[in-house]
C-alpha cells in the first residue's frame, strides 16, 4: 500500500492529538499524587525543623534537609562592570610594564571575575552577524539541523 501526503498529514495530526489526550489524562491523573508529595515533605521538613535534625531515618527510608538556590542577575550594568573594570585594569597594568599583548591578555583572564560568566553567547546575536557580515564571531561554532514541522490547514 501506497501512502499519500495527505494521508501521512491525516496520521501524523491524529497521533499527535492521541498523544495530547494521554498527556492530559496524565496530569490530571498525576495531579492528587503530587499534591500528596508536597504534603508528605512539608510534614517531613517540618518534623525534621522542629526535632533540630538535618536528617531522620527509619527502616523505610531517611528524609534529608537540602538547601536549593538560585542565582539571578538584578543589575547587569554593575556586574559587567565588576567584572571588566579589575579585567581591562590587569591588561593595562601589564602592557605598561612592558608585557606583549598577549602575556597582557593572560594577564587580564587571571583574575577570578570572568568565572562569573557561563561559557554562551547570544544566538540572536551571533545570526545577526553572521547574517550581516557572513561570518561567525571568533571561537564560536554553529550547528543547523533541518527537520520537518507540520501545521493543520
Amino acid at each position: 500500500m501506497s501512502l499519500t501526503i495527505d494521508q501521512v498529514h491525516l496520521w501524523r495530526f491524529q497521533t499527535k492529538a492521541e498523544l495530547e489526550k494521554l498527556a492530559e489524562r496524565h496530569a490530571e491523573e498525576r495531579k492528587p499524587l503530587e499534591e500528596r508529595m508536597k504534603t508528605i515533605d512539608a510534614w517531613l521538613l517540618r518534623y525534621l525543623e522542629t526535632n533540630n535534625l538535618e536528617n531522620a531515618k527509619t527502616e523505610h527510608g531517611m528524609s534529608y534537609k537540602t538547601t536549593v538556590r538560585s542565582v539571578t542577575v538584578q543589575d547587569w550594568g554593575a556586574l559587567i562592570d565588576w567584572i571588566l573594570l579589575p579585567t581591562i585594569e590587569r591588561f593595562a597594568d601589564a602592557m605598561e610594564n612592558g608585557a606583549t599583548p598577549e602575556q597582557a591578555k593572560e594577564a587580564a583572564k587571571a583574575g577570578p571575575e570572568l568565572g562569573f560568566l557561563n561559557h554562551a553567547v547570544n544566538k540572536t546575536a551571533v545570526l545577526e552577524m553572521l547574517e550581516q557580515k557572513q561570518e561567525l564571531p571568533p571561537g564560536v561554532g554553529l550547528t543547523s539541523l533541518i527537520q520537518v514541522n507540520t501545521r493543520k490547514s
